[in-house]
């Protein structure tokens, strides 16, 4: 039997396969016509892969931080894309808004009644924000004096066109239930002050 080795390549989609035929002929067999054929395929691909990989790799180590992705099946480098994060626009306002109180308590108000007074702030306008401070008065004989704040932080996009409406409200009650309460929903109404500003209001004879 005489064999002779050929090498014969075929397309196996991006990659090729390496094909060895052996052509055999026997003489001493009558019954054997054309020929035998040995094939030996040899793939690539997994081999193929890893080179790709690691080249990537060591590019990637010389050549230091770049643009952040990963590498298809097909070989196509794929970026991703990073979305930075947003600052929230408009400017920071913050200050302090304080109201002293002074109150005649009359005698509707019980004995030892729990005496509050609380300050609210609303921004109105462009922008719109809440917030209210509340404390306990002191009482003296028929006088409760106090003084509820606000100390606040906004983010206003257009203060210029901003106002604060202030109000505050007072109110006695006892642990059975029993109590009072006066209030004024029209304290005053001023401008944004300057960033870092205290804002104060002194008012006298009120009556609970």
């Amino acid at each position: 039997m005489n064999c002779g080795p050929a090498i014969q390549f075929y397309p196996l989609g991006f990659w090729r396969a390496a094909v060895v035929v052996f052509n055999c002929n026997s003489a001493g067999n009558a019954g054997l016509k054309g020929k035998r054929a040995m094939k030996i395929f040899a793939r690539l691909p997994l081999v193929a892969a890893f080179f790709m990989l690691s080249s990537a790799h060591v590019w990637a180590q010389s050549h230091g931080p770049g643009v952040p992705g990963f590498l298809r099946s097909d070989g196509t480098f794929s970026p991703i894309i990073v979305h930075s994060p947003r600052t929230p626009s408009g400017t920071w306002y913050k200050g302090v808004l304080k109201t002293n109180l002074t109150i005649d308590l009359t005698s509707d108000v019980p004995n030892g009644a729990v005496v509050t007074c609380t300050l609210s702030a609303g921004v109105f306008g462009a922008d719109s924000w809440e917030e209210s401070g509340t404390v306990q008065a002191s009482v003296s004989g028929s006088t409760a004096t106090c003084t509820p704040t606000v100390d606040y932080s906004w983010l206003l996009n257009d203060a210029a066109d901003d106002q604060i409406g202030l109000s505050f409200s007072i109110s006695a009650s006892t642990g059975s239930g029993e109590g009072r309460n006066s209030e004024d929903p029209t304290l005053a109404t001023i401008p944004v002050p300057v960033t870092g500003h205290t804002t104060s209001y002194t008012l006298s004879m009120l009556r609970l």
